[in-house]
């Protein structure tokens, strides 16, 4: 009877350690998904030269796509929650501003060669300067918020 519990003990162990791989698996996966959809959300911004209204426009409905699919997004691992919920707002804070900069340059392209032309664009040009410094921040803040979740899904053994 002894090798029979010694048996079983064997096939319980292996089946502990492939529950070990498949959870360790299931976040793999899980941070991979994730990832890319934040992957997707930093493409609608990399490499795009905003020089036009529609052009941030474009950025800003991007990024409000984006987010609705990081929303809907299933997640079980009980840390990529949270991590998506502050890309989440991430997001969604540079989808209104480059909706904002669109619409101040916008105002600029329609302005008048008058004074009251050139008063709207003043105008939008301190609102474009200043929503940039928010963006810049953010932009800071999806950093630290990308490697923090590059070192949790850095597939460590949890």
């Amino acid at each position: 009877m002894m090798p029979a519990r010694s048996h079983q003990f064997t096939i319980t162990a292996l089946g502990a350690a492939a529950l070990v791989i498949s959870c360790t698996n299931a976040k793999v996966s899980e941070c991979h998904k994730l990832i890319q959809g934040i992957n997707h959300g930093v493409q609608a911004i990399a490499d795009v030269e905003l020089n036009r209204s529609t052009t941030a426009l474009q950025i800003g409905t991007a990024l409000d796509t984006t987010t609705k699919k990081l929303e809907k997004l299933p997640l079980k691992d009980e840390k990529l929650p949270e991590f998506r919920r502050r890309f989440v707002i991430i997001f969604t804070a540079l989808s209104q501003a480059f909706s904002e900069i669109g619409e101040a340059m916008s105002l600029v392209e329609i302005a008048q060669p008058n004074q009251a032309g050139i008063a709207t664009a003043h105008s939008a040009k301190t609102k474009v300067e200043t929503t940039s410094k928010s963006i810049k921040k953010i932009a800071k803040d999806a950093d630290k918020l990308a490697a923090e979740i590059n070192t949790y899904c850095q597939f460590s053994q949890d």
